[in-house]
Formats: C-alpha cells, structure tokens, sequence
C-alpha cells in the first residue's frame, strides 16, 4: 500500500499540542501525508541534491512561477513561517499529484480496495547515524520476517564504510525489532567500496546472506558467507 504512515507520528503529536497547526485540505490526514513525504525516498534524493531542508509537508499549493495547485512535498525552506503555504520563493518540494491524493483516500477509507495494508518504513531513510538504507533483502524465516540492507555511512554512493543491517519482525511485519549490525566493515573502509550485499536466502533450518568486499574496480573480490 502507498499509505505509508509512521514517519509523521512526531508531526500529529505537534498538532496535537498545538505546536503546528492542522492543515485544512489534509482533512485531518496530516500525520499520514507528511509522513508520505518524511519517507519518499526520491523526494528526499532531491532535497539533499538541492541543498533543502528535509523536514517536508504535504501542502496542495503551486510550483515556482506556475499556478496550478497540485499536491506536493514542500521543505520547509519553501514554506510560509507558519508552513501553511508556498513562499513562491524556492524551489525545494516534489510534486507528487499521484501519490500524495491516493494518501489522502486511504487515510480518510482504509477499507477501501488497496488501503487495507498500511505500509510500515523498516529501514527509516531520516537516521542521524546513517545516511540512507540500500539494497534490502526480505525473507521468512520459519514464520519470521527477516530484513536486510546496506547502511551506508557516508553517503548514498557503493564506496564507504556500510555495515549489514538486520531487522526481525515475528507479527508479519506490523512491528520491527531495532536494527541490528551483524557485519562492519573495517573502520578504515573509506577508500573503496565496502561490503555488498549479495543475497540471504532460507537453505533448510539456516539462513544464508551472501556478502562481497571489495572494490568495483577490482576484476575478482573476495566474499564471505554469514550463517545463522
């Protein structure tokens, strides 16, 4: 489902407690359309290549020099002071005149075809210590669902120190026990590439993650196989 919800928990409780006004045209679906934006991977690709800020809000307003309104994820460095509206100033928000009104129906019909499932971020793109999650593997294990990336350090690019992330979830993904690394790189990977993540894969009572550390400029690199 698009309706990806959990990145706005923080917003609702500010506007709950006053601290930042509803937003009428959210129709009381700020948390689930901010929280869209807080986790739209694409949308902040953008603002860090822009130089934005990534506190984003869903706001219906028009682009730069346009006055059609769509729905858009506006920073807040685009935003009125009291983030109500469009500065006409900046160009730092994403239109997403597809996404953000499925958002707003799910939110106000849950029970409706596609909205039943809400989305859950396993891997939070907003992360002080790493900046961003690649590369995820996802498998049951034995009733259990086991997610792994990449969490890359440094930056979103192959080179860098990463360590291999894992995630376990025994309720079918509605909870998420806390990231775990179960393989670092060297401290002074800043060089090269770094570990990759290959595969994990349910091999009878094991689970298997298949990992290459090495360099894309390397013909061969070595690989390591992690067993549970």
């Amino acid at each position: 489902s698009i309706a990806r919800v959990l990145g706005g928990v923080m917003r609702a409780a500010l506007v709950c407690a006053g601290a930042l006004a509803a937003y009428p045209p959210a129709q009381g679906c700020d948390a689930a359309m901010d929280g869209w934006c807080a986790s739209s991977f694409s949308c902040n690709r953008a603002m860090d290549k822009a130089g934005c800020k990534k506190d984003l809000y869903a706001r219906y307003d028009v682009s730069q020099g346009g006055t059609r309104k769509q729905w858009r994820c506006y920073s807040s460095d685009a935003l009125t002071p009291d983030h109500t509206a469009f500065n006409g100033n900046s160009s730092c928000y994403c239109t997403e005149p597809k996404a953000l009104p499925q958002v707003l129906a799910c939110c106000r019909s849950p029970q409706a075809p596609g909205c039943s499932v809400a989305g859950v971020e396993v891997f939070p793109f907003n992360n002080p210590d790493v900046y961003e999650y690649r590369i995820p593997v996802i498998l049951n294990y034995k009733g259990t669902i086991l997610a792994f990336a990449e969490a890359r350090l440094l930056g979103g690019g192959d080179g860098g120190p990463k360590f291999l992330g894992l995630r376990r979830s025994k309720d079918s993904g509605a909870t998420w026990d806390p990231v775990r690394a179960i393989y670092r790189d060297p401290s002074n990977a800043t060089d090269y590439d770094g570990l990759n993540l290959g595969a994990a894969v349910v091999v009878g009572d094991k689970v298997i993650v298949h990992i290459v550390v090495g360099s894309h400029s390397l013909k061969v690199a070595p690989a390591y196989v992690l067993e549970s």
